[in-house]
């Protein structure tokens, strides 16, 4: 009798149950738990999760700065100043300046403008190629025509990028030095061989001056170079210093090499300023740097600076001699441009 009643109970609950709607389970809130996921990921990987989301957001503040510094480049032209010392109008690239604005009023500064030669200092956020990019887009628009571009590496051009303005019957050269960005107007035939005729030159005077029928410096001197016989050798002994001074000189001119500092004593940039001061310090006025550059030949890294002296420029370089640890002065101070560069380009460490 009682297993009758289980029966009939267990009977009655089953069909209960078939009858009764169906009650799902609670649904899983998925964003719910996926947050809860990578907080726990974040809490136990911290380290890499930071790099990541660091690596991201630095990847993002770069690509906005280049693309922002892009569209920057070429700018609303109205805004721009005019490069001084042009016979014609055209922009100075964005926010540079003009190298000489603190000697305006110098005769030599004033002598190069009336040459219709210009310099300009451009931002270090920029690059020549920069410049290259805002005038290929700026000037062809305004009647000047591409002749050519020649690098450093090009032994038959003079460096530059060369348009011509058929209009105007003139032509242009853009080219950089040290950062700088100079300009300098030309006649058509100088335009379209791209100044082959002034690399020529430049390079037939070193030719003589370095030929092979000369002489070479003493095996007792601390450097090794060929020279034309037209220049005589000259030493002078300097105190405190264990190799002489010597010059090499000519009818009309000369150049000195000087050991001048113990590299320890000052900085390599100093001495170029120095040497000028002692050297005029009887004299009524100190010649201007102009500039400084460096230039880098058989691995000796010249610091050159241009000097103005009477409206003439003038070059001298300093550099560290590695195995006596002595900064020596090219001072070319009294010689033609062609024979400072000669010097500097093939002059060795011995």
């Amino acid at each position: 009798m009682f297993k009758k009643k289980i029966l009939r109970k267990n009977i009655k609950a089953r069909k209960q149950s078939l009858i009764s709607p169906y009650k799902p389970k609670a649904p899983i809130n998925t964003f719910k738990r996926t947050l809860q996921l990578f907080l726990q990921a974040l809490l136990a990987n911290s380290f890499y999760i930071t790099v990541v989301i660091t690596l991201i957001l630095l990847a993002f503040i770069g690509y906005n700065f280049w693309k922002n510094r892009e569209s920057t480049i070429v700018t609303n032209i109205e805004s721009l100043d005019t490069v001084v010392g042009l016979p014609f109008n055209i922009p100075a690239f964005k926010d540079s300046t003009f190298a000489f604005s603190n000697l305006s009023d110098n005769d030599y500064v004033k002598k190069m403008i009336s040459y219709n030669i210009s310099c300009y200092k451009i931002p270090f956020t920029y690059t020549f190629s920069d410049v290259k990019e805002f005038y290929s887009t700026l000037l062809p628009q305004n009647g000047w025509i591409l002749i050519g571009e020649a690098t450093y590496s090009d032994k038959e051009n003079e460096v530059g990028i060369y348009y011509w303005n058929e209009e105007l019957n003139i032509g242009l050269r853009i080219y950089t030095i040290a950062r700088d960005v100079w300009y300098e107007t030309l006649n058509r035939e100088d335009t379209e061989s791209m100044l082959a005729t002034r690399k020529q030159l430049r390079a037939k005077m070193k030719q003589i001056i370095g030929s092979l029928h000369g002489d070479s410096l003493p095996e007792s001197y601390p450097f090794s170079l060929k020279y034309s016989f037209q220049y005589e050798l000259k030493e002078k002994n300097i105190q405190g210093f264990p190799s002489p001074a010597f010059s090499l000189e000519g009818r009309a001119d000369k150049i000195e090499v000087i050991p001048f500092r113990w590299a320890p004593n000052i900085a390599l940039d100093q001495a170029i300023p120095l040497y000028i001061q002692e050297e005029f310090a009887d004299r009524n006025e100190v010649p201007s740097i102009l500039g400084t550059h460096t230039q880098i030949y058989h691995d000796i890294s010249y610091i050159v600076s241009t000097i103005l002296i009477n409206e003439k420029s003038y070059y001298v370089a300093s550099f560290v001699h590695p195995g006596q640890n002595i900064i020596y002065i090219i001072s070319g101070l009294e010689s033609d441009p062609a024979l400072f560069e000669f010097v500097i380009e093939n002059m060795t460490v011995r």
